[in-house]
């Protein structure tokens, strides 16, 4: 019996310790699976918040995120950009960090009780003009004694822009509608009233017809304008001679430059050729030419340039004119903009003319600019990329009508030295 009670008091003890070593090795497996498990997640988290971080960079709005004690924890990218901010912001108060009141007045108002507060706040920086945004604050944490919240602060500059240029468009073509208007209804109540000499109503009547032809051009410009820019204007590329395209054009604003005694010159390699749209392109050249004729120097000479290379041709137009000062280089380009406002009404300009032509060069996916003369005037450039083999591919290899030489029955090329 009592071998009998040793053995089991054995077994027992056996069991016992195998049982103990199992359940110490479980547990040491499951330290090693939970450690596992938390590194993976902590990983995944860490990941998680830098992809958070990334997206929030990304943003061009201004993101603060504070802590529950109202402290910065996070500024993304555009924030720092804009206020000048390094990594010294983290921990600091909003009030510490951007240094303005209207934002932390939002941010109280926040903490207070209102959720989702929001405001257009005016920024000034010294020696800058001031920027307005649309600020916005918003609680993280319901809890009473939190002061967790994201601030977001989104620059209202260009749309300021927008307005101001809208603005400013109407004025100018108010401005610019009020004069022919005001010369037309003039002359038309003397002819209805019957007052003045009856010799001299002809030249009323044709006063009024040229105020109108401008009203016209006015017109017909905003509404090329308009075209060009919202993209319901297509631009029809194909390929054809530049050569003979421009001859023709010199040869139809030769009578235009004859008064002023004004030669025409074309300098273009031969067998040079163009993939755009030829409509477009004549608008180009009638433009920036015609300027050229305008403002050059009379019995002087303007010449269209036409050099390929780099990748995109440039057609070039010099005149020997006063030229352009270097601070309005940048501004011919705008609408209504005119360096001499009398003498650009004069020569029956709407001043629409350049502007047009920066967008069709834009509308090409080219470039526009211009430049001194060396010695005296302006040279006005566009320079149009030239396409790749799949793209000339698509288009016909033919010449429009309106590129044949004016001066010959055929489509021949003309000489590369025409003068006009």
């Amino acid at each position: 019996m009592t071998v009998f009670l040793s053995i089991l008091i054995v077994a027992l003890s056996v069991a016992l310790w195998v049982s103990l070593r199992s359940a110490s090795r479980t547990r040491s497996e499951c330290q090693v699976i939970l450690s596992r498990s938390t590194e993976a997640h902590r990983q995944e988290i860490s990941a998680l918040r830098s992809r958070a971080d990334r997206s929030l960079d990304a943003m061009s709005a201004g993101v603060v995120i504070l802590d529950s004690s109202g402290r910065v924890a996070f500024a993304n990218k555009a924030v720092r950009d804009q206020f000048r901010l390094d990594d010294s912001v983290i921990g600091r108060t909003l009030m510490e960090a951007l240094r303005l009141h209207p934002l932390n007045a939002l941010l109280e108002r926040a903490v207070a009780g209102e959720s989702h507060a929001i405001e257009e706040i005016e920024i000034a920086h010294i020696g800058l003009p001031s920027i307005s945004y649309l600020a916005g604050v918003s609680r993280l944490d319901p809890g009473e004694e939190s002061h967790a919240a994201v601030v977001v602060l989104h620059d209202l500059s260009p749309f300021r822009q927008i307005e101001r240029a809208r603005a400013d468009f109407v004025a100018n073509v108010s401005h610019e509608l009020r004069t022919p208007l005001s010369i037309i209804k003039g002359y038309a109540e003397t002819l209805s009233g019957g007052t003045g000499e009856p010799d001299d109503y002809a030249n009323y009547a044709a006063i009024i017809e040229k105020h109108a032809d401008r009203l016209t051009h006015l017109v017909n410009d905003l509404l090329t304008l308009s075209g060009i820019e919202s993209g319901q204007i297509e631009i029809d590329l194909q390929r054809f001679p530049i050569e003979p395209f421009a001859t023709r054009v010199l040869a139809d604003l030769a009578g235009k430059a004859a008064p002023r005694r004004i030669s025409l010159r074309l300098e273009a390699p031969p067998g040079i050729s163009l993939f755009a749209d030829v409509g477009r392109i004549q608008q180009v050249l009638v433009n920036l030419i015609g300027n050229a004729i305008a403002y050059g120097r009379e019995e002087g000479r303007v010449t269209l340039s036409i050099l390929p290379g780099n990748g995109e041709t440039i057609l070039s137009v010099i005149d020997d004119g006063p030229g352009i000062p270097p601070g309005d280089r940048e501004r011919v380009f705008e609408r209504f903009y005119r360096l001499d406002r009398a003498r650009s009404r004069d020569s029956g300009g709407t001043g629409l003319g350049l502007a047009i032509v920066k967008h069709i060069a834009l509308a090409h996916n080219g470039r526009v600019w211009v430049e001194e003369t060396p010695g005296g005037g302006a040279t006005f450039c566009i320079a149009l990329p030239e396409r790749l083999e799949a793209d000339q591919a698509e288009s016909k290899e033919r010449e429009p009508e309106n590129t044949r030489n004016p001066r010959t029955n055929s489509g021949d090329a003309a000489d590369s030295n025409f003068t006009l």
